[in-house]
């Protein structure tokens, strides 16, 4: 009897997983929830923006979620405008990031995420705002974008 609902069993589990949402987050601790969520796992991730918007933005933010990513060992390929922290050049850092700078996002208005099956994006001017995307197409469109910039960016050598 088992071995005859497994396969609409096993259906539903596909099924679950492959469910796509939408969730929109406001003000500083949207975003706070944003970040949580990007880096709850330890899968890879891969983000581009303006850094320094960001930093001027969400302040010790940036800062608290790149140690919570180095201490949960979480690789990351970055993009961002040319920027320099001690951080960038502790070995620990370095040994699961790799990461470029171009120019062209010095003013990019928002920070994308791509993890998972998920893309996070949040915006960096005016009204803090945000979104995450859970869908596969959405990721894999996005990471494309990624793959672009990072072509396009200067290596650091840090």
């Amino acid at each position: 009897m088992i071995k005859s609902i497994l396969p609409n069993l096993n259906l539903l589990k596909e099924s679950k997983t492959s469910v796509s949402s939408a969730e929109i987050f406001e003000g500083t601790k949207g975003l706070f929830t944003i970040l949580s969520d990007v880096f709850k796992k330890r899968q890879q991730v891969y983000y581009f923006g303006s850094y320094s918007l960001s930093k001027e933005v969400l302040k010790h933010q940036p800062e608290h979620f790149r140690t919570l990513r180095v201490d949960r060992k979480i690789r990351a390929k970055i993009v961002i405008d040319p920027y320099d922290e001690p951080t960038f050049h502790e070995p620990k850092y370095t040994k699961i990031t790799e990461m470029r700078f171009t120019s062209a996002l010095k003013n990019f208005p928002c920070m994308v995420f791509v993890y998972g099956n998920k893309v996070a994006i949040y915006t960096l001017k005016k009204d803090l705002v945000g979104v995450i995307i859970s869908n596969q197409q959405v990721a894999e469109a996005m990471k494309m974008i990624f793959d672009i910039y990072w072509k396009m960016a200067k290596r650091v050598k840090l």
